[in-house]
């Protein structure tokens, strides 16, 4: 159905509705040089017709890009470690927030404070070598110290209890001294 310009108004030729000429993509081959169904309806049957091609095709599909990411390996490789490098920053401020809720500015702002030192065994802190202590509680989260490695991990093994701390200090104590 053509279009009349002069009222800005054309017909759907799908669902028989009269809408604005805005509401039809531009198609050369038609004869007023707008598509015959309007936006919605190409919407919807684009939307089926994907669906349906992509549930038709999809182990082939899969197949495909199984093969050409095998044949690609080191195009991938490199694209991915130039955008990493690139990105370095950005990607671990926004892992910093989206896991502990504190940003990289924030973090360094802390080290600054802590003179780069841990504050368990007062050993030398790097850009590489702190870590976060995060609160493994789901309704806390958030992070709750910047340590070293090794100290981290001795929270860990700790199962985050000090009470478990204090008995291992004490114990190393004890055998401190027997040994003397």
């Amino acid at each position: 159905m053509k279009a009349d310009f002069e009222t800005g108004l054309k017909t759907c030729s799908k669902c028989k509705r009269t809408l604005p000429i805005s509401g039809f993509h531009n198609d050369k081959h038609c004869i007023d040089g707008l598509a015959c169904h309007c936006k919605d309806c190409c919407r919807v049957s684009g939307t089926l017709h994907r669906k349906l091609t992509y549930e038709k095709n999809k182990d082939k599909r899969r197949e495909t890009q199984k093969r050409w990411r095998e044949a690609n390996r080191d195009h991938i490789h490199a694209t991915n470690k130039k955008r990493n490098d690139v990105n370095r920053e950005k990607i671990k401020d926004w892992r910093l927030q989206y896991y502990y809720g504190i940003s990289l500015a924030e973090v360094r702002a802390r080290l600054d404070e802590l003179n780069w030192k841990c504050p368990g065994c007062g050993c030398e802190l790097t850009e590489k070598t702190y870590v976060i202590d995060h609160d493994h509680n789901a309704e806390t989260g958030g992070y709750r110290l910047i340590l070293c490695h090794s100290c981290n991990s001795c929270i860990g093994f700790a199962k985050d209890k000090p009470q478990t701390l204090r008995q291992i200090a004490q114990l190393l104590e004890t055998q401190n001294q027997s040994y003397k």
